[in-house]
Order: structure tokens, then C-alpha cells, then sequence
């Protein structure tokens, strides 16, 4: 992807953040934008905002992820 690219699944990432938040889930607090691309563009693992869900059941996974789709 390109910076700008990036950028913008960045700022994808951030909305579905702001969602998992509304539904009551604690995320782990976002990068810098800036620390985000410098992680993609090094091949480093990168913030997402699923990646702090705690382990959910089926049903709870189907229904986050039409409530607040990733990315």
C-alpha cells in the first residue's frame, strides 16, 4: 500500500475503533498516525483496533462484526 493508502485504513481502523468503544469494549489506545505507517512500511506488527477484543463467543463475533465491520 501506499502512504496514503495507509493513511486511510489508519483512519479506517480508528472509526472501528470509536464503534467496539460504543459497544462497551476497552481497545487499547491507537498509535500516532505517524508511529501507524512507520509500523506497515518496516513490515512491523501494526495496531488494529480487533486485535484488543478479550475472546468472544461465536454469536457475540458474528454480531460484533456486523455492528462494526473491520476494516
Amino acid at each position: 500500500m501506499t502512504q496514503e493508502q495507509v493513511t486511510e485504513f489508519f483512519h479506517q481502523q480508528l472509526g472501528t475503533n470509536a464503534c467496539l468503544e460504543a459497544e462497551g469494549y476497552t481497545i487499547d489506545d491507537p498509535p500516532s498516525l505517524d508511529t501507524f505507517i512507520d509500523s506497515y512500511m518496516s513490515g512491523q506488527d501494526i495496531w488494529l483496533a480487533y486485535g484488543s477484543l478479550p475472546v468472544l463467543s461465536q454469536q457475540e463475533w458474528y454480531r460484533i462484526q456486523e455492528v462494526c465491520p473491520q476494516p
